[in-house]
């Protein structure tokens, strides 16, 4: 939201904040995937499901990343 409000100023920031939501993705991705990958080998059904739904936010995170970079 932050890169949303305040645009880059030059072609060089643009690439540094992409960067930046690029590898914010894919931490986030791999934490969700730890934590669900934990909830299964632990047999607990009902936290693996609401670990699967913290999905849903880094996939529309995946999605404006590639806005920002001009695919759509």
């Amino acid at each position: 939201m932050w890169f949303a409000l305040n645009p880059p100023e030059d072609k060089t920031q643009h690439l540094i904040n992409g960067i930046i939501l690029a590898c914010e993705a894919t931490f986030l991705f791999k934490f969700v995937l730890f934590d669900v990958i934990k909830h299964h080998l632990k047999q607990e059904p009902e936290l693996k499901r609401q670990s699967i739904w913290m999905f849903i936010p880094i996939v529309l995170l995946i999605v404006y990343l590639f806005h920002y970079f001009g695919a759509f």
